[in-house]
């Protein structure tokens, strides 16, 4: 299988404009759409052809961001996001649809970034609880979960892939293999990054993401260290190319990469400019990695 190479689409002018080049370039094989931009607001008149298109041509991805899977208390807010995501999605045909890891609200608290969680056996029936949930709003399409970037401990980072594949098996459900989170975790725990990615089920692998990030100082007893952070408002760097060159041979069943960008944060044509020279290399990279498995196979 020949891996499509696609965008994560977002409705900020600054990120659809960079990217206008790209679909006219007749490069942009898939997108993933972000399914909250759709809840509970009208969408640009854009959106909904682009949509159709990539739809009817199956190469249509969702993706969720605030359900919050793994928070401990099934709020209102939640069975609310998962009646609005069920209307969406029904629109059109998915290929399939992922959410995060972790949780990103409590009550009180109703957006963060994800958090991670212990892996115990009371997370794990409550994980695999809100996986049927979503799995019932998608209309039959195929649900899985991103790894995250943030972990408690070097030990909870080398679990992680074991914890993800047992919420995922119950419904047969995929890895979203995001290598920038990846990435995050081999610096903030110094842990070589084919240990990290080895550790994963990387047989569950339907998609993988690749975005940059920024660094952060942090103060520790040691004095103040750099601190990798899963922000999307920069390049991607080397490594996660890197990355990317050594996950594809491991990941059999890997339908679709995508670069992500966060809106607003492409300040200039140059920086919109380096967006679009980090899509094309990813086509590279897709590309070569596909004419040597064809080569051997």
């Amino acid at each position: 299988m020949t891996p499509k190479v696609g965008l994560s689409m977002l409705l900020e002018d600054d990120l659809r404009l960079a990217q206008a080049p790209l679909f006219a370039e007749g490069i942009v094989e898939a997108i993933e759409w972000t399914i909250d931009c759709e809840l509970g607001r009208a969408t640009p008149p854009w959106v909904e052809p682009l949509l159709d298109h990539y739809a009817a041509a199956g190469a249509l991805y969702g993706h969720g961001v605030h359900f919050s899977p793994l928070s401990a208390i099934f709020e209102p807010r939640q069975a609310a996001w998962l009646e609005h995501a069920k209307g969406a999605l029904a629109k059109r045909r998915y290929q399939h649809v992922s959410e995060h890891f972790g949780f990103m609200t409590t009550p009180g608290m109703t957006r963060g970034v994800p958090l991670p969680v212990p892996y115990t056996k009371g997370a794990l029936e409550l994980g695999r609880d809100r996986l049927a949930r979503l799995r019932a709003a998608t209309s039959g399409a195929p649900v899985g979960l991103e790894n995250l970037a943030l972990a408690m401990s070097r030990d909870d980072a080398l679990v992680h892939g074991e914890f993800l594949d047992a919420l995922l098996e119950p419904h047969d459900g995929f890895l979203l293999l995001d290598l920038h989170n990846l990435y995050c975790q081999a610096h903030n725990f110094d842990v070589p990054w084919g240990t990290l990615l080895g550790a994963m089920p990387l047989d569950r692998v339907r998609e993988i993401h690749v975005s940059g990030g920024s660094w952060y100082e942090v103060a520790t007893p040691a004095g103040p260290q750099p601190f990798r952070r899963d922000t999307h408002d920069d390049a991607v760097p080397d490594e996660v190319f890197g990355l990317l060159e050594l996950a594809l041979p491991r990941c059999p069943g890997v339908e679709v990469v995508f670069l992500e960008r966060l809106g607003g944060t492409l300040a200039d044509a140059s920086a919109g400019e380096a967006y679009r020279e980090d899509y094309r290399r990813l086509v590279s990279v897709v590309s070569r990695f596909a004419k040597g498995a064809a080569a051997h196979g």
